[in-house]
C-alpha cells in the first residue's frame, strides 16, 4: 500500500498541529482572562466589605439607596420599553386571531349556502395544484432513474472488481475510504480554525 498518495503531511499532522496551537492559546487567553476578572472581583469585594467593616450604616444606606436607584431604572424601562412591545404583541396577535375567525366564518357560510358550488371549486383546485405539480414529480421521477441506473452500473463495475482481482480491489477500496477519511478531517478542522 501506497500512503504517500494520502498526503498525510497535509491532511492530517499540519491541521492537528494548528486546532492544537488555536486551542492552547484559545485556553491560554481564557485563562488569564478569568485570572483578571477574579483578581478584579476580589478587589471589589475586599473594598466593599472594608467599608461595609469601617461605617456599616452608611454603607448599608448607600447600598439600600443604590437598589432603590437600580429597581428603579429597571421598573421604569420595564414601563416604557417592555411593556408596550408586550401590549402590541397582544393587540396583533388578538387582531390577526380575529380576522382568522372572520374570515373561517365566511368560508363556512359560503360552504353552507352553496355546498355544491364550494366543494365542485375545491376539487378544482385541488386538481389544478395536481396537474401543476405532477410534471416536477415526474422530472424527479427521471433524474431518479438516472441515479438508479448510474448506481447499479457502479455497484456492477465494483463487484467485476472484486471477483477479478479481490486484493487490488480491496487495497483500492481501502486507499479510497483512507483518503474520503482524510479529506473528512481536513475539512472539518479547517473549518474549526477559521472560527
Amino acid at each position: 500500500m501506497n500512503f504517500e498518495q494520502l498526503d498525510l503531511e497535509k491532511k492530517l499532522f499540519v491541521p492537528s498541529k494548528n486546532l492544537y496551537l488555536q486551542t492552547s492559546n484559545q485556553m491560554q487567553d481564557l485563562f488569564t482572562e478569568s485570572k483578571s476578572f477574579l483578581i478584579e472581583l476580589h478587589d471589589k469585594s475586599a473594598i466593599a466589605a472594608l467599608k461595609l467593616y469601617e461605617q456599616p450604616l452608611e454603607t448599608l444606606d448607600l447600598w439600600g439607596q443604590q437598589s432603590t436607584l437600580f429597581a428603579s431604572d429597571v421598573y421604569a424601562s420595564f414601563q416604557q420599553i417592555w411593556l408596550p412591545q408586550i401590549q402590541a404583541y397582544y393587540s396583533s396577535a388578538v387582531s390577526i386571531g380575529n380576522n382568522l375567525l372572520a374570515s373561517a366564518q365566511t368560508m363556512l357560510n359560503v360552504f353552507l349556502e352553496q355546498p355544491g358550488q364550494t366543494a365542485t371549486q375545491l376539487v378544482d383546485n385541488v386538481t389544478a395544484f395536481a396537474n401543476e405539480n405532477l410534471d416536477i414529480a415526474l422530472a424527479y421521477a427521471d433524474e431518479t432513474k438516472k441515479m438508479l441506473m448510474e448506481l447499479v452500473q457502479h455497484i456492477s463495475a465494483i463487484f467485476t472488481a472484486i471477483i477479478d482481482e479481490p486484493s487490488l480491489a480491496l487495497e483500492n477500496y481501502f486507499m479510497a475510504t483512507v483518503s474520503s477519511l482524510l479529506e473528512i478531517y481536513y475539512q472539518s478542522i479547517s473549518a474549526l480554525l477559521l472560527v
